[in-house]
């Protein structure tokens, strides 16, 4: 993986974090909605550079590539994108950006996913040494209510685990 010029010369990166694509290469409704939330984000900042990351993880759909295409599908110039397709978690997405945002520094970080995924996206990406004051949060529009309500005990679940991985140094 190398890091282009874009990471190096955008001072605003959007980061969205990869979420199941469907087992055609489509986005899935949960991928969508964080692509749409990071297209608006960009309206806003058109310099920004797009990163999404993520890998093939529940079917031979490569989560980063779907997402291009979506974007690109969408209006995003290709040459605005930088994809990452070896991150498995959330946890791996964290340290990742971690490392390039120590790396290349960008004013503003602005990272997509859903809004109950958020509080764990905090926690790890702060964990990983991501600056609080560069960071800003932006969550997806609300899924169906059915959706929300098997992701907020998954995310209660996971923010324990990680929490607590944090506090005994399993990082």
């Amino acid at each position: 993986m190398s890091d282009p010029e874009l990471l190096r010369s955008a001072r605003v990166w959007i980061v969205v974090l990869g979420a199941p694509a469907l087992p055609d290469g489509a986005a899935s409704p949960a991928l969508a909605r964080r692509l749409d939330r990071a297209r608006h984000l960009w309206q806003g900042e058109p310099d920004a550079a797009f990163l999404v990351l993520g890998a093939a993880v529940h079917n031979a759909a490569v989560e980063s590539e779907t997402m291009r295409n979506w974007l690109v599908l969408h209006g995003v110039p290709n040459a605005r994108i930088w994809s990452e397709a070896e991150t498995r978690s959330t946890r791996d997405q964290a340290r990742l950006v971690a490392a390039l945002t120590r790396k290349h520094a960008p004013a503003r970080l602005f990272v997509v996913s859903d809004k109950t995924h958020l509080p764990r996206i905090r926690l790890l990406l702060r964990r990983a040494g991501v600056d609080k004051k560069r960071l800003a949060l932006a969550g997806a529009a609300w899924p169906s209510l059915s959706a929300v309500a098997w992701q907020i005990p998954y995310e209660i679940l996971n923010y324990a685990k990680d929490w607590g991985r944090t506090r005994l140094g399993w990082w």
